[in-house]
């Protein structure tokens, strides 16, 4: 489990949080649950709705839009 300031750091990163404050990334921290995932597994498909935001910590992931990578 990483610690809440390596999830700061690691959100700190992310495009689309670029511009919060340590606060604000402290409180995006504190909802973050981590997952550790079997590979091959899909993570969501196109056109299904979610409640989600990935961040790939580490590994990787194709995604595949109208059949294609």
């Amino acid at each position: 489990m990483l610690r809440k300031d390596v999830k700061i750091e690691l959100l700190k990163r992310v495009p689309l949080f670029e511009r919060c404050s340590k606060s604000e990334l402290a409180q995006i921290a504190a909802l973050a649950d981590e997952v550790d995932l079997p590979s091959a597994r899909d993570l969501t498909q196109e056109g299904a709705g979610g409640f989600e935001f990935l961040v790939l910590v580490d590994g990787e992931a194709d995604v595949v839009r109208k059949g294609r990578v």
